[in-house]
C-alpha cells in the first residue's frame, strides 16, 4: 500500500475480547516499519513525530490522525479518490480496563470512525473517549449519527464496577449512543458518573448525544432482547433510578476559563428521550458553574423539553460540523462538493435540524 496505511480500513473486527488491560480498542500512537519517506517541514525536522525516527505518527503533531478510507490501491497515487469510511466492531467485550499509568480506556480512539454494535464494557475505568478525525469532519459514521461524532455505540451494554469513573467522555469527538443500556450495580464506586468531561476540556468540543439509552429495565422490551436480558440480575442490585438520575454528569474536573468564556456551555449530554425516564421528554444536562441541577450531577443545569433544548444548543453548536464557518476538516469525500456532504449546515445555530431528533427529518 506504499505510504496509504494510515488511510486503509481494517473494516469489521467481530467477537473481540479484552479483558485486564490498560486499553481495549485504542486507535492512536506511532506506525513503525511503514514504507512512508520522510515528510518535510515538520515542526521536528524532516520525519515525523518531531524527529522521533517513526515514519507516521498520530496527533496535532503536523502529521496524521487515524483516517480510514476506502480507495482503489491499484490506481498511481496521483489518481486515486478516497472517501472515508468506518471501522466497525461486532459483539466485542471489554472487561476490567485498568487505570495504570494513565486513563485506561475501552475505547480511546484519536481520529478514525468507529462504530461498536453489541458491545459489552464491563468496570472500565473509562469506556470511550476520543478526538476527531479533522480530515473528514463531514463524514457521517452511520446515516442517523452527526457529522463529526465520530464515535458510535449501537445495542451496547455499559456495567460499571470498582473500578469505573465513567462511562462516557465529554470532549472533543461525538459520541452518539444508540438502542444501548447501562447497569451501575452495587460496589460502583461513589465517585462515579455515566459522563465527566476529560480533565482541562474546556467545553470547545462535541456532545455525547443518545438515543433509545439509559438504564436497564427502563425501557419496554429489555426482558426480551437478547443484548440486554442476561444482565437483568445485576440490574437488581443496581442504583435505584427514579425521576432523575443523580450520577448522569460530574464537571468538577473542567477548564471553566476565565469569566467571559462560555465554552464550557457547549459541554452537554443530550437525551431524545430523558433517558428512557417516565416522562420521555427530551432532556438536556449541561455543565454549568452555579450547578443547579443536584439531582442530574455536579456542577450541572438541566433543560426539559425540545423547544426549550432547540433554544440552548442554537446558541452553543459543537466545535467540530460540518460548515463553512468551521475550519476541522471541511470534507466527506473526493469529488463531492461540501454542500452535498450528508452532514452539512449551512448556518451554524441550524446544526441540530440536520442532526438531532426529533428536529431532524
Amino acid at each position: 500500500l506504499a505510504p496509504e496505511q494510515v488511510r486503509t480500513p481494517v473494516r469489521l473486527f467481530k467477537g473481540n475480547v479484552v479483558s485486564r488491560a490498560q486499553r481495549a480498542f485504542f486507535i492512536d500512537s506511532r506506525v513503525y516499519g511503514s514504507d512512508d519517506g520522510p515528510i518535510e517541514g515538520l515542526p521536528g525536522g524532516d520525519i515525523p513525530c518531531f524527529g522521533d525516527g517513526c515514519p507516521t505518527c498520530a496527533g496535532a503533531e503536523g502529521s496524521f490522525v487515524w483516517s480510514p478510507m476506502t480507495f482503489d490501491r491499484m490506481a498511481p497515487l496521483k489518481d486515486r479518490k478516497y472517501m472515508p469510511t468506518n471501522n466497525v466492531f461486532e459483539d466485542v467485550y471489554a472487561a476490567h480496563i485498568m487505570n495504570k499509568f494513565e486513563e485506561g480506556r475501552g475505547l480511546w480512539a484519536a481520529g478514525g470512525s468507529v462504530l461498536i454494535k453489541g458491545g459489552v464494557f464491563l468496570n472500565n475505568y473509562i469506556v470511550a473517549a476520543g478526538v476527531s478525525d479533522q480530515s473528514g469532519a463531514c463524514f457521517k459514521v452511520t446515516k442517523d449519527s452527526p457529522a463529526a461524532f465520530t464515535i458510535v455505540f449501537q445495542d451496547s451494554l455499559f456495567i460499571s464496577g470498582p473500578l469505573s469513573k465513567e462511562f462516557f467522555t465529554v470532549y472533543d469527538s461525538g459520541i452518539h449512543v444508540v438502542n444501548s443500556r447501562w447497569v451501575v450495580p452495587t460496589g460502583t464506586t461513589d465517585k462515579f458518573s455515566i459522563a465527566k468531561p476529560k480533565p482541562a476540556f474546556g467545553g470547545n468540543g462535541n456532545p455525547v448525544y443518545m438515543e433509545k439509552t439509559g438504564p436497564l429495565t427502563k425501557f419496554d422490551g429489555d426482558s426480551d432482547n437478547e443484548h440486554f436480558k442476561w444482565a437483568l440480575p445485576l440490574a437488581q442490585g443496581a442504583t435505584s433510578v427514579g425521576s432523575t438520575i443523580t450520577q448522569l454528569a460530574d464537571f468538577t474536573d473542567f477548564a471553566w476559563g476565565g469569566a467571559n468564556s462560555q465554552n464550557w456551555r457547549g459541554a452537554y449530554i443530550y437525551s431524545t428521550d430523558g433517558f428512557g425516564l417516565e416522562n420521555k421528554q427530551p432532556m438536556l444536562v449541561a455543565a454549568d458553574r452555579a450547578g443547579p441541577a443536584k439531582d442530574w450531577g455536579t456542577l450541572a443545569i438541566s433543560v426539559s423539553g425540545a423547544d426549550s433544548i432547540a433554544k440552548y444548543i442554537r446558541a452553543y453548536p459543537p466545535e467540530f460540523l460540518c460548515s463553512d464557518s468551521r475550519r476541522y476538516g471541511i470534507w466527506c469525500g473526493d469529488g463531492i462538493e461540501l454542500v452535498h456532504c450528508p452532514g452539512y449546515v449551512k448556518t451554524l445555530s441550524d446544526w441540530y435540524k440536520v442532526s438531532l431528533a426529533p428536529w431532524k427529518a
